[in-house]
């Protein structure tokens, strides 16, 4: 589990990086509305924004399929490996 969490605390820092660096935080500044008149620049970052959200859906999903492969191939009762994929409900 803590290799899980590992991941998925590095898979966040990464979705984060990545949305600073299309400068998403100033979607809403009021200076950058107001010098894209014809709202390219807006429709451009939230069509970038979609991008790094469908990736990261997709790394997270094949992030849970892994551990839930790797719980299913623990050497451990099936109690502790149904608590074990609880745990992932949560998450």
């Amino acid at each position: 589990m803590k290799e899980f969490y590992d991941k998925l605390a590095l898979q966040r820092n990464d979705y984060i990086l990545e949305f600073e660096a299309i400068g998403w935080h100033s979607l809403l500044d009021a200076n950058r509305i107001k010098n894209d008149k014809t709202f390219v620049e807006s429709e451009v970052l939230i069509h970038k924004a979609k991008e790094i959200v469908a990736k990261y859906r997709k790394r997270t999903y094949y992030l849970l399929e892994g551990v839930k492969d790797n719980i299913r191939s623990l050497n451990v009762s099936k109690s502790l490996k149904k608590a074990c994929s609880l745990v992932l409900i949560v998450v």
